[in-house]
């Protein structure tokens, strides 16, 4: 059972390596873009539909919380200088 457990977790560290947030935050930030560039103009005289506006929250949201949690996953680490 330990063997699996300890398989499962090192798959989730090797997805977790610096290059791949790296490309998933360019990835990201290009699907952000294209977003707002495809969606953003809407008909004179009308607000922004709903969706784009939910669209936009969760597109800015999901950074700050991957942002949250790589500083939590970096806060004991002795690699990093502190103090």
């Amino acid at each position: 059972m330990s063997s699996s457990v300890e398989k499962s977790s090192f798959g989730i560290q090797s997805l977790l390596t610096s290059q791949n947030l790296v490309y998933a935050g360019i990835a990201w930030g290009v699907i952000s873009l294209l977003f707002f560039l495809l969606f953003s103009i809407s008909v004179p005289g009308e607000e922004s539909p709903l969706w784009y506006l939910i669209g936009t929250y969760i597109l800015e949201l999901i950074p700050f919380l991957v942002a949250a949690l790589l500083c939590f996953r970096n806060w004991r680490s002795p690699q990093i200088a502190s103090g």
